[in-house]
């Protein structure tokens, strides 16, 4: 009986050892959505930039791609490339967020343009342009997937900007 009971009592005082240990938790691994999205988010009301895909006036809609439109050291640190990445040393760098979104066109849309490139009319590269242009001129755009400078009030686009581009 003698026999029995020791390895019993050794069971229980490993067993009484480990219930007191508590485990370390790991360091959690990084996961892709702790990463902040560089792109912007065109699920609220705001501004963003973005590549203009479609625009049909006749079906009162616009499908935009959320887009960085950067200069390349900006690019860079925006999705912490290496320097030496090529796109660093670019003026500017576009990149689309392989993201479509489609919007309704607000009554009274402001469809802004550079034009033929007028001083007046060019703006700058974050806002986009300041001269009013037709909707034919926003279909081209569309047609050129060109970035453009939106703004989005109660789910819809209310201004299309162009942006210059140097």
């Amino acid at each position: 009986m003698r026999l029995l009971l020791l390895p019993a009592l050794l069971l229980l005082s490993v067993a009484a050892c480990s219930a007191d240990e508590t485990p370390t938790p790991a360091a959690p691994s990084p996961s892709v959505t702790e990463t902040k999205d560089p792109f912007p988010d065109v699920t609220k009301d705001g501004d963003a930039i973005a590549l203009l895909l479609s625009f049909e006036p006749k079906d009162r809609a616009a499908i935009v791609e959320p887009a960085l439109f950067l200069p390349g050291i900006d690019y860079c640190k925006a999705l912490q490339l290496d320097p030496i990445d090529r796109r660093c040393a670019q003026e500017y760098v576009i990149d689309g967020s392989k993201t479509k979104v489609t919007f309704p066109l607000a009554k009274g849309v402001k469809l802004l343009g550079v034009g033929t490139g007028e001083p007046e009319c060019i703006g700058d590269m974050t806002e986009g342009a300041k001269c009013s242009v037709s909707r034919e001129y926003m279909s081209d755009l569309a047609d050129a997937r060109s970035p453009v400078h939106v703004t989005i009030r109660d789910g819809q686009l209310t201004k299309i900007a162009e942006l210059y581009r140097p």
